[in-house]
């Protein structure tokens, strides 16, 4: 296997019985497996399952890796990257001149998918408190359209909140042409439409609670 711990990639696994997966997954060296499980072997944890070395017939690395990172994380090409991303599209190709950085960028956790030519997509999540009373993501931007990575990313975002803190309510405010692309990640409107910066948006909000009924 040709992965690293804490260095997830996209992949694409099939198993010795037969079981195809596809998402990011992370290496864990044999001496977790034998303090976890007694298998004193290298695993790979995706898609919910712990698969051992043994139980995989292949391994396909598909070119994406997964960052997950604070503000005082990130070096200062990462963080030039990441704005630019932003200020190209939300500023400069939707014709709106807003505040971008608005100075909650310090306060969120940094959220972005790479490939072999750089920021691929980004967003970020700020925690309770910050802008709503739950975790909230923003700043949701592909710089590879057509490709399915928003979702993919927004996927990873939700992820990490219910994985790392045990959030099962997020906020977001969706400017209104995107909010097919939230609702397939289990997003729902939650307000009447209404104009922010010039743009059509509206409330919606993910609860774990509902999406598990």
């Amino acid at each position: 296997m040709e992965l690293h711990r804490y260095d997830s990639q996209l992949i694409r696994l099939r198993t010795a019985d037969g079981l195809e997966l596809e998402g990011f997954g992370e290496t864990y060296p044999p001496a977790y497996g034998f303090h976890e499980f007694g298998r004193e072997e290298e695993s790979v944890k995706l898609c919910g399952y712990q698969l051992f070395e043994s139980d995989i017939a292949s391994v396909e690395a598909l070119g994406v890796k997964r960052v997950i990172k604070q503000f005082c994380e990130l070096t200062p090409d990462e963080l030039y990257a990441l704005l630019k991303l932003r200020v190209d599209v939300f500023v400069v190709e939707q014709q709106c001149p807003y505040a971008e950085l608005d100075d909650r960028d310090q306060e969120a956790i940094h959220l972005w998918l790479e490939d072999k030519d750089g920021l691929a997509a980004y967003l970020r999540v700020l925690k309770p408190g910050v802008e709503a009373d739950c975790f909230a993501i923003g700043r949701v931007v592909s710089a590879r359209r057509g490709r399915g990575l928003a979702r993919l990313l927004l996927q990873e975002g939700i992820r990490y909140i219910e994985e790392e803190f045990d959030g099962d309510r997020i906020y977001l405010e969706a400017q209104t042409y995107a909010r097919g692309l939230y609702e397939k990640v289990g997003f729902r409107q939650i307000s009447e439409e209404f104009m922010m910066d010039g743009i059509p948006h509206v409330r919606m909000i993910r609860e774990s609670s509902l999406e598990e009924e």
